[in-house]
């Protein structure tokens, strides 16, 4: 057994052939094959590309939890709100898009963790998202402050409410809307393409988690897509 910490450890699994290779230890019956069987409950290769994200997302959330436990032993099998089921004493938060997957994990359940990814939505997709996910004048806010165009201001606001729900819907213990928070302030962060986007929520949605509260979501990007983390 190897040494553990204390604190939220985030992985992160992007290689260029990431599909190939995990489908193709799948097919070999490797410790990964094992491992994601047992998740799965059942014997059966991945054959589509979402259960290999599926898959990737899993060993990504075991590498984190060996990271943060120093034990390799960990099955995150799914809930029946689909929701990773984490072992005893440690939460966390899963993200997958095309060949990038991410995992936070952390020992301290009063901790809110959320991750997400999103590939950058084109003219059309946006228009469809936007009035789902927007709220007030949040857009305009971030393509001023971070030099956005629309739809990169509206992917990079709907990652961070997908972090949000996360982070939150343990606590909350139900379904809450994208647009119960609004980005409330941007800020640029270190680096050319990193900033913090500071939520506030306009519902109440829970004893702790009154309207007004604020939460702040870590936000990068490259030329495929937008991540946001949320350790609060």
């Amino acid at each position: 057994m190897g040494s553990r910490t204390e604190r939220p450890v985030l992985e992160i699994l992007r290689e260029t052939a990431l599909h190939d290779r995990i489908t193709g230890s799948l097919a070999k019956g490797g410790a990964f094959a094992f491992a994601a069987r047992r998740e799965r409950g059942f014997l059966l290769p991945a054959q589509s590309r979402k259960q290999v994200d599926f898959d990737a997302g899993r060993l990504c959330a075991r590498r984190a939890l060996e990271k943060a436990t120093g034990s390799a032993d960990h099955v995150i099998p799914r809930g029946d709100d689909r929701a990773p089921v984490w072992p005893q004493g440690f939460h966390g938060s899963i993200t997958h898009t095309d060949r990038f997957v991410a995992a936070v994990v952390a020992p301290r359940t009063d901790l809110k963790l959320g991750v997400d990814a999103e590939e950058w939505l084109s003219v059309r997709a946006c228009e469809e998202v936007e009035p789902q996910v927007c709220v007030g004048t949040e857009v305009q806010a971030v393509e001023k402050v971070l030099s956005l165009t629309r739809p990169r201001a509206v992917t990079l606001i709907f990652s961070a409410k997908e972090a949000l729900y996360k982070a939150l819907a343990p606590s909350v213990g139900r379904y809450f809307d994208f647009q119960d928070a609004q980005v409330a302030d941007v800020r640029r962060a270190e680096g050319e393409r990193s900033a913090e986007l500071d939520l506030v929520l306009l519902t109440d949605l829970g004893a702790e988690l009154l309207r007004g509260s604020r939460v702040t979501a870590l936000a990068t990007w490259d030329d495929e897509r937008a991540f946001c983390l949320i350790l609060n």
